[in-house]
C-alpha cells in the first residue's frame, strides 16, 4: 500500500507517518468499540423502533447483508469486552493490560437494547 500512495506523489517520510499513524489508530481497542457503538447507533435510527406486540412486515426487516454485519460487529465487541474486562495480568502490565473500562459497557448495551 505504502508503494502505491507513493506513486500518488506523497514523499516516502510522509506515508510512513501517515501509515504509522493509522495502523496506531485503528490497533486500538478503544477505537474498534467507538465504531462498534456508533454502528449500532446508526443501525437504530435506520430501522427504527418496533413494539413488541407489533409484527414487523416482511418490506420492514432488515436484509441479510444487514444482520450478517450486525452479527460481525457484535461478535468482535464481545470479543473486545472480553479481553478487556476478563484477561489475566501478564508480567509486562503496561503492554498486556489495561485495566477495565465499565464506561465502555455503559455505551455499548444501550445501542444492543
Amino acid at each position: 500500500m505504502k508503494d502505491y500512495i507513493v506513486k500518488q506523489g506523497l514523499e516516502t517520510m510522509k506515508v510512513d507517518v501517515l501509515m504509522s499513524g493509522a495502523i496506531n489508530t485503528t490497533s486500538d481497542r478503544q477505537f474498534h468499540l467507538s465504531l462498534a457503538e456508533q454502528y449500532l447507533a446508526d443501525l437504530v435510527v435506520d430501522l427504527g423502533t418496533v413494539d413488541s406486540a407489533e409484527i414487523v412486515p416482511l418490506v420492514r426487516l432488515p436484509s441479510i447483508s444487514t444482520i450478517y454485519q450486525l452479527d460481525s460487529v457484535l461478535a468482535n465487541t464481545q470479543i473486545l469486552l472480553d479481553e478487556q474486562f476478563h484477561k489475566s495480568v501478564s508480567s509486562d502490565k503496561n503492554k498486556f493490560y489495561s485495566a477495565p473500562n465499565r464506561d465502555v459497557a455503559a455505551c455499548l448495551v444501550p445501542s444492543v437494547l
